[in-house]
């Protein structure tokens, strides 16, 4: 004989042999259909448990049951960790499908796992699943506070909640709205520092603050709202000034404008400047100070040139000087008297000057009076008078000495300069240029870092290049002349952009025949909570071209109205503030194959000799792919496969009297792959009954019957007993008739 060893067999399964003997490849006999049942045993081991729900101390479970190998399942046991990482122990024993955990910590991670039971043991364990309880949302934090208020921002600083939770990572949502504006509050910074600078305000106005703290279960109550309110700035230079009236020989009226930007402050005083056009050089001298605009300037000497500008004043600082107004004096016979130079420069208030006076006097010492609040390198021209004498003579020049500049008056960093793309390494500033004090300005010193100083020239904007991405940097600035360095301006703070970030990994998590399901990042990673990164995807058309599909900050995304068995390329792109990052690698899904429909419920015909055949219609190939069948039935306790093939009907024989039979089929595609022949099975159809129980006449009552046996068991037994009489009686009739 010839032993044969079958693998790979379902547990608890009926199966048919026949076996072909083949001789010179064209007789060929069959044997008869001999049957076995393969034995059961324990269920395959289930999916892991899925969550239904969650709270801060409960966790929801459900579950899926699985094949059961021939015997029912009677019930499941979860397993879990107690939230302590230690050993599994059993949290729930029973049929159900679902169990509900009570009394749980807040942000705690638990895990479990599941196995299944039934009459032959227990299966094994399915994957381990982890799930987290949910977090207490963190109180309302303090009101923010004002840092440093600057001309066109506001610096402000925060405390975390009072007793957050250990193991919450906070995010803070900065709002804001000005404070006589009628619109609500508006979203300024989102982030985990404890600080931040809002930029592009206006000068001088007041805005209302408040914060909320974030974790992953949701944000806090509101903090109080604060009114802080921005620096005016320095009043712009007024225009150029103005002749009023006639250029006389000793005497001028100059007039001049309010300035077209008084920094958001009322302008408390004018300060009219000249210079004479003189070789002693550009040096001026204040003429006049107060609220008025015009000024009578009844100093002047007749054929001479003047150069004068104006600048004003308001409680946010000095505007620079106005553009130069140069005056000629009509020309007059010469005086009598001299100016002189001085012999030495001057400190004080008072000069003394030596006058040469007419041959019949001596040489005088003269006093000049009213020299005060001198500014570095500045003319100052006074009326002198010669002591004891009482008489006037003409002006002397007094030079007071240059210095180093000023102070920078303002420096800010200025928005939208860089192009997105270098903002995660630029930051670009600006600053107004100081008073020189008697030396043109040079250039400047920008301190930023990690005190690294780079020189610039005579500029009043720059890009700091080279910088680390996300990192604040603390910026100021000098001014430099002949004579030395200014003192650094206040320094401000400025922050890079992170840099665009790069893409996720992209994976397909369900495949369908019209559609994948794709998926991306991690939902709960709270880094990107606080940086808010959105994402492109991004899918090739037909052309060869890849377009965006979806665009949002989801991490998973259906790609719908798709064709069976055809592959799809996708690209996936990560975007922050800093713009969007560099397109993934391309990725390759194909879609599934379609199943067959579901077939109507068969058709049971019976036949003679305890035979019935079974039909069932026909479905066309599915784009080349042959269809064959699969013909089940049940007779009450199990299903057993009985045909599989590509015919559309079978003969069903050997079956017992007085049973329920119901039959039902499905439809499977075949396909070809690397892997070999492959199989996709539609729904099984509606079953169809077949039923062997005799009625009172004992005719049979044929396909789909639901008539049921009306004789008892004992009546059944006494037909048989007396057939079985007949038919010895018969036998012995026709002995005795032989003999």
């Amino acid at each position: 004989g010839v032993t044969v060893v079958l693998h790979d067999l379902q547990p608890c399964t009926v199966y048919f042999l026949r076996v072909a003997i083949i001789r010179d490849g064209e007789h060929r006999n069959v044997s008869e259909v001999v049957s076995f049942t393969t034995p059961g045993c324990e269920p395959d081991p289930p999916l892991a448990p899925t969550l239904i729900s969650r709270t801060k101390n409960s966790l929801n479970l459900q579950w899926k049951g699985c094949n059961d190998n021939g015997s029912k399942i009677s019930h499941f046991l979860l397993e879990w960790d107690e939230g302590i990482g230690e050993d599994f122990k059993s949290c729930y024993t029973g049929p159900r499908k679902q169990h509900k955990l009570f009394k749980l910590s807040p942000s705690t991670k638990y895990s479990f796992r599941l196995a299944a039971k039934n009459h032959f043991g227990c299966s094994n364990f399915s994957e381990t699943a982890v799930f987290y309880t949910s977090e207490n949302t963190p109180s309302a934090p303090l009101p923010p506070k004002l840092k440093e208020a600057g001309v066109y921002s506001l610096s402000l600083e925060w405390c975390a909640p009072t007793n957050p939770n250990p193991n919450d990572t906070l995010t803070y949502v900065l709002e804001m709205k000005e404070a006589k504006s009628g619109l609500g509050f508006k979203p300024k910074y989102n982030g985990e520092d404890l600080s931040c600078t809002v930029k592009n305000l206006q000068r001088n106005t007041t805005y209302k603050f408040r914060i909320f703290a974030y974790n992953l279960e949701g944000r806090s109550n509101p903090s109080g709202e604060v009114k802080y309110t921005t620096r005016p700035a320095r009043p712009g230079c007024p225009n150029k000034p103005h002749v009023v009236g006639t250029i006389h020989a000793r005497q001028v009226t100059i007039g001049w404008d309010l300035p077209k930007d008084n920094g958001e402050m009322k302008i408390s005083s004018y300060s009219l400047e000249v210079c004479e056009n003189s070789d002693a050089g550009n040096l001026w001298k204040i003429i006049y100070s107060g609220t008025l605009q015009e000024f009578l300037y009844d100093d002047l000497q007749p054929g001479t040139t003047y150069k004068l500008r104006v600048f004003c004043t308001s409680p946010a600082g000095q505007s620079r000087p106005s553009d130069v107004l140069t005056i000629q004096t009509p020309a007059l016979p010469p005086e009598s008297c001299s100016s002189q130079p001085l012999h030495s420069k001057t400190k004080g208030r008072d000069v003394n000057l030596l006058v040469p006076l007419d041959k019949d006097y001596r040489q005088e010492v003269i006093r000049a009076v009213g020299l005060e609040c001198l500014r570095p390198a500045s003319c100052v021209f006074q009326a002198v008078n010669i002591v004891g004498v009482g008489m006037f003579g003409g002006t002397a020049k007094v030079t007071t000495p240059g210095t180093v500049p000023a102070m920078v008056p303002m420096l800010q960093e200025v928005e939208n300069k860089v192009p997105a793309k270098q903002s995660s390494t630029c930051i670009a500033i600006r600053w107004e240029e100081p008073d020189c004090h008697g030396s043109q300005i040079t250039g400047y010193n920008i301190e930023y870092g990690d005190k690294k100083i780079v020189t610039v020239k005579r500029v009043t904007e720059y890009v700091l290049k080279n910088l680390q991405p996300n990192t604040t940097y603390r910026i100021r600035i000098q001014a430099i002349n002949h004579y030395g360095l200014s003192p650094f301006s206040p320094s401000i703070r400025c922050k890079t952009k992170p840099l665009p970030p790069e893409p996720p990994q992209l994976n397909c998590v369900v495949y369908g025949h019209q559609s994948l399901r794709l998926k991306w990042g991690t939902v709960s990673s709270k880094k990107s909570r606080a940086i808010f990164i959105s994402y492109n995807l991004l899918m090739e058309d037909r052309s060869g071209r890849f377009s965006v599909i979806y665009r949002g900050t989801d991490v998973t995304h259906k790609v719908q109205k798709l064709t069976e068995y055809t592959q799809y390329k996708f690209k996936i792109q990560a975007c922050n503030e800093a713009g969007e990052g560099p397109e993934s690698d391309i990725y390759t899904f194909t879609t599934t194959k379609s199943p067959p429909t579901a077939l109507k419920a068969p058709k049971v015909h019976p036949l003679n000799n305890n035979c019935c055949e079974i039909k069932w219609e026909t479905l066309e190939p599915i784009k080349g792919d042959p269809i064959v069948y699969c013909l089940q039935v049940n007779t009450g306790k199990k299903a057993h496969q009985i045909y599989k093939g590509p015919n559309t009907s079978f003969s069903f024989s050997n079956y017992d009297a007085n049973s329920r039979y119901r039959f039902k089929v499905c439809a499977g595609r075949q396909y070809e792959t690397f892997n070999g022949l492959q199989e996709l099975w539609g729904p099984y159809s509606p079953s169809a009954l077949f039923s062997t129980y005799k009625h009172h006449s004992g005719h049979d009552k044929g396909s789909g019957g639901k008539g049921k046996g009306n004789h008892s068991e004992k009546g059944e037994k006494c037909k048989v007993g007396f057939a079985l009489i007949a038919v010895l009686c018969a036998v012995a009739i026709q002995f005795f008739s032989f003999i």
